[in-house]
């Protein structure tokens, strides 16, 4: 990975190898991540793995640039990034394809 570093790539990585350590090395070589986690991955806020989501709610932290996310439908869905943020927008869909009228992004 070494090719990327320091060239403003964005990396997206699984949750075997993400982790907020991971993230913040790569934001001091200006190099941008996201992907999944694993929600008791070690260095994620005590309050991450144990938080209560009621279905389709988000519950985010942000710590400098790295945000952490865990969304809940049938199972919960942790996320890192750090190119995005914890707002939400609401958009409306006029695509016949959308399973919704609106949707949270």
């Amino acid at each position: 990975m070494d090719r990327f570093l320091g060239k403003v790539y964005c990396v997206t990585i699984d949750n075997f190898y993400m982790s907020p350590r991971l993230a913040d090395i790569l934001v001091t070589e200006k190099t941008d991540t996201y992907g999944t986690v694993n929600k008791t991955r070690k260095d994620l806020p005590v309050s991450f793995s144990k938080e209560k989501v009621p279905k389709g709610e988000i519950v985010a932290y942000q710590r400098g640039r790295v945000m952490a996310l865990k969304w809940q439908d049938k199972k919960s869905v942790c996320l890192m990034s750090t190119i995005h943020d914890a707002n939400s927008y609401l958009v409306t869909c006029k695509s016949k394809d959308c399973y919704e009228t609106s949707c949270r992004l």
